[in-house]
């Protein structure tokens, strides 16, 4: 391994993937207890990937990040007009549509949605109340 910088592409799901496999291939039986707990028979890898994201959060503190806009071949997604849902928890969940229409969404928080509309309003829209 080299300090060369290397770009991971890093999702929830990619980071179980990962956690995973590296369990797997470092010892089977730790990767069935975790699959499949004795006890209970539930999956308990949720508990350890979230602890990897801490410790990944923790190790990566102060680390220079790409902004998303600078990203390489950002995938273009559409949205159509009242493509919105509304949750019972105040989330809202916004349908996208990819090149090919495969589909999309993104899920916010009541804090993050505020920000959103705030943002898509543009930095006029406080000058116009």
């Amino acid at each position: 391994m080299t300090d060369q910088p290397t770009t991971y592409r890093l999702t929830p799901h990619t980071l179980d993937l990962f956690v995973r496999a590296l369990v797997n291939e470092v010892d089977y039986d730790i990767h069935k207890s975790y699959e499949c707990g004795e006890d209970d028979g539930l999956d308990h890898y949720p508990e350890l990937v979230a602890e990897a994201a801490k410790m990944l959060d923790a190790i990566t503190v102060g680390e220079p990040t790409v902004a998303v806009a600078d990203a390489p071949n950002p995938t273009p997604l559409r949205w159509g007009l009242n493509d919105v849902l509304w949750g019972d928890d105040d989330t809202v969940t916004v349908l996208l549509s990819g090149p090919d229409g495969e589909p999309y969404w993104l899920e916010l928080d009541p804090e993050r949605a505020t920000v959103l509309r705030t943002d898509l309003a543009g930095p006029d829209a406080g000058a116009q109340q």
